[in-house]
């Protein structure tokens, strides 16, 4: 989806309503912003990210039984 916005004598845009409720945005949510030469992208932070990250990184241990073999192996 693509929306044209215009820029304020301050330098702010509107997100229009629809993209804010796609990605759930509400007043105080934070963006980031993105500059890649000749593009700028936005997109939306997570209010809590270690929530958001929770399952990103699959692993057939849990970080305990990881950080336990760790341990021992230092020992050895």
């Amino acid at each position: 989806m693509m929306s044209t916005v215009r820029l304020s004598c301050k330098g702010q845009v509107v997100i229009p309503a629809k993209i804010r409720r796609k990605f759930d945005l509400k007043p105080q949510s934070k963006v980031s912003i993105l500059d890649l030469d000749d593009q700028i992208i936005l997109f939306p932070l997570p209010d809590d990210p270690i929530e958001a990250a929770d399952g990103i990184l699959k692993s057939e241990k849990s970080v305990l039984e990881m950080m336990r073999e760790a341990k021992r192996d230092d020992h050895e």
